[in-house]
């Protein structure tokens, strides 16, 4: 009999035990399915089932990819290795998945598992071709961008919530980057609504206009505050049993507006954080993530560029909300629709606080 055999190839055997590992990485609860279809560029699908055991549709795509040492940066302070591997059809084909997609290392000698969301590093623009910085411009002569995959993102059981809150931000991204968007448009229109409201008496009701701004612009902020600063603003429903309370309390009639005493709390909690993450977005769109909104929104940035927000505390508290500037402020009403113009000529030296 002959001695010749199928000699199992090694990529198998890696392949293979690094799916053990993620398994292994992985609560034991999760769903793991393997793609059985021609590999395309993904490897795995995982659904997240929650701590009470129901399957609510959280998928999650994963490209798996190993190494027999992981190598990481020495010298950055957050350490990082990176994979050239990743054709940009490949990326591009990720980018068009309706699911979040996260790229996974094994590293077979540790037995540690390592992420990157490639969405949200797309839109970092971490994969763009004309970033002028001389490190992209290597990049982008590249064959292959450039997969950048940090050593704190890993599966460790006391790391799985950044991976959790990652994958929260991707799925709810169509609505933040419209909270942004809305937040950063409407922003102008902001002070003048907190004037108006400020300047009724505390038992009497808001309008139905009113009422949509002010619910627009809370729920507004509970995403930007959830999503980009990490806070947890009460649901708007909090606000109309608050507002229950209030008329019950004081003997008035039950009302769905709310009476602006309720709107007064409602801007009391809202306001600073809500400039904060106005500030966030602000920098996302003209700075941090320029090239990825001026493909999603072409004319914000435009619009942000003529008629730059100015988010000084140290006037915008005097002037809409302790209504210290009554000769300049006698009309809320009109200033609602007008540019605020009062820094024009300094614009370029002011800075944000």
């Amino acid at each position: 009999m002959s001695s010749e055999y199928p000699v199992r190839a090694d990529t198998h055997i890696s392949e293979s035990k690094s799916l053990a590992l993620l398994r292994q990485s992985l609560p034991s609860h999760w769903i793991i399915r393997e793609v059985g279809e021609r590999d395309y560029g993904l490897d795995i699908y995982v659904e997240i089932v929650g701590v009470d055991k129901r399957l609510r549709g959280d998928l999650v795509a994963i490209q798996l990819k190993s190494q027999a040492k992981v190598e990481f940066s020495k010298s950055s302070t957050r350490k990082y290795t990176t994979l050239y591997t990743i054709k940009r059809a490949t990326l591009n084909y990720w980018l068009g998945m309706p699911v979040p997609v996260f790229v996974c290392l094994v590293c077979l000698s540790t037995e540690r598992c390592y992420w990157v969301n490639i969405k949200r590093r797309y839109r970092e623009g971490a994969y763009s071709r004309t970033t002028r910085t001389q490190l992209k411009q290597k990049q982008a002569a590249a064959p292959n961008p450039a997969i950048r995959i940090e050593m704190v993102d890993n599966f460790s059981l006391s790391h799985l919530n950044r991976f959790l809150r990652s994958y929260e931000i991707e799925r709810k991204w169509p609505e933040i980057e419209v909270a942004i968007e809305r937040g950063l448009t409407s922003y102008t229109s902001l002070g003048p609504l907190v004037l108006m409201c400020k300047r009724n008496h505390p038992k009497q009701h808001c309008s139905t206009t009113l009422q949509y701004l002010i619910n627009s612009h809370w729920e507004t902020f509970r995403t930007l505050s959830m999503y980009l600063e990490g806070g947890s603003p009460t649901d708007l429903s909090h606000w109309y049993e608050e507002n229950a309370r209030y008329a019950k309390a004081e003997r008035l009639t039950e009302s769905y507006n709310f009476y602006f005493h309720t709107v007064w709390a409602m801007f009391n909690e809202m306001l600073n954080g809500y400039r904060d993450c106005l500030i966030t977005a602000y920098d996302m769109v003209t700075t941090t993530h320029k090239e990825y909104f001026d493909q999603r929104f072409p004319l914000l940035r435009t619009h942000l560029e003529s008629r730059p927000l100015t988010f000084l505390a140290d006037d915008w508290y005097p002037r809409y909300f302790f209504d210290e500037y009554e000769n300049e402020t006698k009309h809320p009403e009109k200033l609602f629709f007008e540019d605020f113009t009062e820094y024009d000529r300094v614009l370029n030296d002011l800075l944000r606080s």
